[in-house]
């Protein structure tokens, strides 16, 4: 009866032990993922794919870091906008004086 405790015990053990391994491995695979996107953005400030469909931190993480990478994108363009604006706001006025 005790060979068959063990057995249940034992079977249960592997059992847990491989599901852990399996949502270590996925959590893993997320968050090299936004490490990715974070380098990727860094460098030329597009984002890869994020894992921002996950309903756990990770996934919160990712939402986080999608949501703060379009508001600088978002920010770069108005920012370039305004240059351009305030250049051509300068020509017209050397223009104006030299008149």
């Amino acid at each position: 009866m005790a060979g068959i405790h063990f057995i249940d015990y034992f079977i249960h053990s592997i059992g847990s032990c491989f599901l852990a391994l399996w949502w270590l491995r996925k959590q893993t695979l997320s968050l090299e993922s936004i490490t990715k996107s974070m380098t990727s953005f860094g460098q030329n400030l597009s984002t890869e794919k994020l894992p921002i469909h996950q309903n756990d931190e990770i996934g919160m993480l990712a939402r986080s870091f999608s949501s703060m990478s379009q508001t600088i994108q978002q920010n770069i363009h108005t920012l370039a906008k305004a240059r351009d604006e305030a250049e051509e706001a300068n020509r017209q006025k050397k223009n104006f004086c030299r008149t």
